[in-house]
């Protein structure tokens, strides 16, 4: 007798799998993949891959319209890029610049933006869009979203021992370049350690999530008689949150060789309201003994708090000493500039893609110094707000809302997984501050990499409880998908 055959989207999703993981490291291995030619493949195959993606439906109807909502704001951005590069003669919205530029060369058509084909070009950047929505596509099951969650922390882990290795062992190389810049920082596979240590912040938060998964599930207590007198515990849950414990201390012992000041503050921030929110729930199989149930968290926050601090106090001296050390009136000055080159483009922008040739006609006498040149305003926010107007501002407004609701959500309908909008919070807080003073996430790799985490943890917070703790391993069977009511 032969078997039913499987719809096409069944059949394809293990290699699109492949493919993704594939690519997403190709993205954090070739320096962040922040070159143009790696940017453009990455691009293509993310693209591509998206397309292939299409006939796999997306059986719950709460993740379906996530998608969709996702997908109109990257449909929103990229047309309107296209539509400021598009030149035409007598623009009736065009840049005023293009008048002074006919005032000189005679007649040119004008554009929305300053730089059309530079705009044109830079519209590639918007790939991470197209890889949360087929992370989201991939494993929008709860159980293939926990395992990739898994994997990413592993991926992190991994990519933080090669940078603690290559920073002791080989300090002035950069994968197989030489390293020119950041003398003295970790910057592992990227080329800047505001980068590196945006990566790393997140890959602390993803594996304290899982730490705080598997406390649920154990005697804390019984780790230390574990450990004291030599007893090994049974359940496979001690296991697990010793890897992902010591996962979560590699990647913060990378984060402080960064030497970042805003990846380590925001992490910090981040961690404290991972802790905080996870304490507003049972953290623990173990016995409160005499103590309130409200107390003895109270307690064990206290002592959490107490413990983060302390290892903050202890490994983030060099990222503190040039915080202390260190003057940012420079910086202050480009944020004040570009706020007064946004003002003069607002509402159209002056092109994706185009501060460094906007910013020169704002930079004042104190923004030089000795790093005169400015390529980025080193504030996410206020430089998509320059190139883009009124656009950049509703779509960031608009996810920043689907995350924050989609994840409270989650926090009070999930119970065993939880752990994931908590995690997904406290993420969004780290990734919000850090972009408040540089500009990781415009860094193809790391966009990437956070943009898979936050895919996998809405797969969760809008799933459901199956009444198991740990998802099957990937060679068990596993009931069939069904359709999840909104």
């Amino acid at each position: 007798m032969t078997g039913q055959a499987l719809p096409i989207g069944n059949r394809i999703l293990g290699p699109c799998r492949s493919l993704y993981l594939s690519i997403l490291g190709f993205a954090i291995f070739s320096y962040g993949a922040v070159e143009p030619l790696t940017l453009s493949i990455v691009g293509i195959l993310l693209a591509l891959l998206t397309l292939v993606t299409l006939p796999i439906k997306i059986e719950n109807a709460a993740i379906w319209r996530v998608w969709l909502l996702v997908g109109l704001c990257f449909a929103a951005v990229t047309t309107f890029a296209w539509m400021q590069s598009v030149r035409m003669p007598n623009h009736p919205f065009e840049n005023p610049a293009w008048k002074t530029v006919r005032d000189h060369l005679g007649s040119v058509d004008g554009a929305l933006s300053i730089g059309p084909e530079q705009t044109r070009s830079a519209i590639v950047a918007f790939s991470p869009f197209l890889s949360f929505l087929a992370a989201l596509t991939l494993f929008q099951r709860h159980d293939d979203a926990f395992r990739m969650l898994r994997r990413l922390s592993y991926l992190g882990a991994a990519v933080a021992v090669f940078g603690i290795l290559q920073h002791i062992l080989f300090p002035t190389s950069l994968l197989f370049a030489r390293k020119e810049f950041y003398l003295g920082s970790l910057t592992a596979t990227f080329v800047n350690r505001n980068s590196a240590g945006t990566f790393f912040g997140a890959g602390v938060i993803l594996s304290l999530g899982f730490v705080f998964y598997y406390l649920r599930a154990i005697d804390p207590m019984k780790i230390v008689q574990s450990v004291l007198g030599g007893a090994r515990a049974s359940k496979p849950e001690y296991r697990q949150f010793t890897i992902f414990f010591l996962l979560a201390f590699v990647q913060a012992i990378a984060l402080f060789l960064t030497q970042s000041r805003g990846a380590v503050g925001a992490t910090f921030i981040a961690i404290v309201v991972l802790v905080v929110l996870s304490a507003q729930h049972r953290l623990s199989q173990g016995r409160d003994l005499a103590l309130t149930a409200k107390t003895a968290r109270y307690l064990r926050l206290g002592g959490i708090l107490i413990a983060v601090v302390g290892a903050f106090a202890l490994f983030a001296g060099r990222a503190t000493l040039r915080l202390e050390t260190s003057n940012d009136e420079s910086r202050l000055c480009v944020f004040r500039s570009t706020l007064h080159a946004i003002r003069d483009h607002w509402p159209f922008g002056s092109g994706f893609g185009t501060f460094v040739n906007v910013f020169p006609a704002y930079r004042t006498a104190e923004c030089a110094g000795s790093n005169g040149v400015w390529e980025a305003a080193h504030n996410s926010f206020l430089e998509g707000a320059l190139g883009m107007g009124l656009v950049f501002v509703v779509v960031v407004a608009v996810l920043c809302t689907m995350l924050i609701r989609t994840f409270l959500r989650g926090r009070s309908e999930r119970r065993r997984y939880r752990f994931a909008s908590v995690a997904g919070l406290s993420l969004l807080v780290l990734i919000g501050l850090h972009s408040l003073v540089d500009f990781s996430m415009q860094i193809p790799g790391v966009s990437l990499y956070v943009g898979t985490i936050f895919a996998c943890y809405i797969a969760i917070a809008l799933g459901r409880d199956t009444g198991r703790q740990i998802p099957l391993p990937e060679h068990a069977t596993r009931p069939a998908l069904r359709p999840t009511p909104a």
